[in-house]
């Protein structure tokens, strides 16, 4: 190892970890072990990253859902438009299909909206750790709507996401010990 190499690895500090097992999560998310093979990123944060078949493990996040009254509470991210605006369009489903796992049912806690039933509204409250996840831009943030509107479609709690028989409202708020999203539908 040459001098600037050792010079490097003195001024490197570790940084803590949450335990998982036998294996260590850093707070990108990845999961680390002493006995694996290190990638280039991985070195450079000071690591060992868990490698399955040349690719960086992820730790998959546990989403939980729950309700209060008629308020639907999920830990599911909901990113802004710019995550899949522009990109393949897999990055869309997915993110559809997320939150197809978390909605289903949701016609039993809001019910079916009839052909002739007046307007609805959709309330979304999303809650992030900090200002730097909160989108900035209104139309990006009302475009990230889009995946909730077309599965509540589906599950047959709107009719149809036209403005006729729906209506809707997102806000976002900092929360850092309770990232967040929120849902309501009422009628009107």
């Amino acid at each position: 190892m040459g001098n600037n190499a050792t010079k490097k690895m003195m001024r490197f500090r570790p940084v803590p970890h949450n335990t998982i097992g036998t294996a260590v999560q850093c707070p990108v998310g990845r999961l680390h072990r002493a006995d694996n093979v290190t990638c280039q990123s991985c070195i450079r944060q000071g690591v060992v990253c868990l490698q399955a078949e040349g690719k960086k493990t992820k730790v998959e996040r546990q989403i939980l859902t729950t309700t209060s009254g008629c308020v639907l509470i999920t830990t599911q991210y909901l990113y802004g438009m710019n995550h899949w605006h522009g990109r393949p369009l897999y990055v869309y489903l997915e993110q559809r299909r997320a939150w197809e796992k978390v909605l289903a049912g949701t016609w039993a806690l809001w019910g079916v909206q009839e052909k002739e039933g007046g307007k609805r509204f959709l309330m979304v409250r999303r809650f992030v750790a900090n200002s730097r996840c909160l989108v900035k831009d209104k139309d990006n943030l009302i475009g990230a709507m889009k995946p909730l509107k077309d599965i509540l479609v589906t599950q047959r709690v709107f009719k149809d996401d036209q403005d006729c028989f729906l209506d809707f409202d997102i806000k976002q708020e900092i929360d850092k010990e309770n990232p967040r999203v929120e849902l309501e539908v009422w009628a009107l």
